[in-house]
């Protein structure tokens, strides 16, 4: 094997000419960009009053002032729910039962036509 003796170089490097037209195309559309824009989206060019609130639709959910006390009072209602004795329909008589004893009861007569171990 012989040893090559000096620096050598990359011989499929990019032409200087085309370096300097990819900045000058570059440079042309960061100019161009801003002039075309208003042409093709015509409704930025007019400006709204940054002090004038937005206007609410009629049906939007009002601001919560203390999120927290109603998250607060949501999972109390959630938790009674899920440990109390209630009707879901008197008239058809469907109850409801505290999750614990639904349990309890499914652990004792099972699901119907489900396969036991």
């Amino acid at each position: 094997m012989s040893e090559k003796t000096g620096a050598d170089y990359e011989r499929s490097d990019i032409a200087p000419a085309v370096v300097g037209w990819i900045a000058i195309g570059l440079a042309l559309f960061v100019l161009a960009v801003p002039l075309v824009m208003p042409l093709v989206f015509p409704q930025s060019i007019y400006r709204g009053n940054p002090a004038a609130r937005p206007a609410l639709v009629s049906d939007a959910p009002p601001l919560e002032v203390q999120p927290s006390d109603r998250m607060r009072r949501q999972r109390e209602a959630d938790r009674e729910f899920a440990t109390t004795y209630g009707w879901i329909d008197r008239d058809r008589k469907i109850v409801r039962i505290p999750v614990s004893r639904a349990v309890e009861r499914l652990l004792q007569i099972g699901l119907p036509d489900w396969p036991s171990q």
